[in-house]
C-alpha cells in the first residue's frame, strides 16, 4: 500500500509525512509509542475541516525508514524538527502529543533556542474513554493564532 503522504529525506533517512486540510492554525499530531500517522485518521479528518494537519511516522514506524540503534526521545524530537523544516511550514504550530508523543513534544519544546518561527505549545489531556475529543483540539488550535511569539521555535535549533 503506498503512503498517503510523501517521504522526505531528513539526512540519510526518509520519514513519511502527510499534510491535509487548510486553515490558519497548523496542528502537528504526534502519535504514541508504537503508533503511526494512521492512528490519527479520525482526528485528522475532523481537525482538517478548520486547520492544516501534519501527521508523520517516526523512524522505524509506518512508511518511514528504520531508526538507528539507540534511538531516543531526543532523537525523535530532532527528527521532527528536521522534518518540519523540510516541509517549509510557516507560522504558528500547535503540537498535540499522545502518550509517548507528548514526551517528544516536550523534549522538542525544551530543546528550542531560536526565535525564527513562533509556536504555541499544547499537549492537552482531552482523551475520554480512549477517544480524543476533537472539539477540545479545535478549541486549542484556535488559540494558536493568538499565541504568536508566546514560545520561540526553530526546527534547526534543536540540540
Amino acid at each position: 500500500m503506498p503512503p498517503p503522504g510523501r517521504l522526505l529525506d531528513i539526512g540519510g533517512r526518509r520519514l513519511h509525512v502527510d499534510i491535509v486540510g487548510h486553515g490558519p492554525a497548523q496542528v502537528v499530531l504526534e502519535a504514541g509509542l508504537a503508533a503511526t500517522s494512521v492512528s490519527w485518521a479520525l482526528v485528522t479528518k475532523r481537525v482538517a475541516e478548520f486547520a492544516t494537519v501534519i501527521t508523520y511516522d517516526r523512524a522505524g514506524l509506518g512508511w518511514s525508514d528504520p531508526a538507528p540503534s539507540g534511538y531516543t526521545a531526543l532523537d525523535a524530537a530532532r527528527d521532527l524538527a528536521t522534518l518540519l523544516d523540510r516541509t517549509e511550514r510557516h507560522g504558528p504550530l500547535l503540537f498535540v502529543g499522545h502518550s509517548f508523543g507528548g514526551l517528544i513534544v516536550r523534549v522538542l519544546s525544551n530543546s528550542t533556542r531560536s526565535a525564527s518561527r513562533h509556536s504555541c505549545w499544547s499537549i492537552p489531556s482531552v482523551a475520554q474513554n480512549g477517544v480524543l475529543r476533537t472539539k477540545s483540539v479545535e478549541r486549542h488550535s484556535r488559540t494558536a493564532s493568538f499565541c504568536r511569539g508566546a514560545v520561540s521555535y526553530s526546527p534547526a535549533s534543536v540540540s
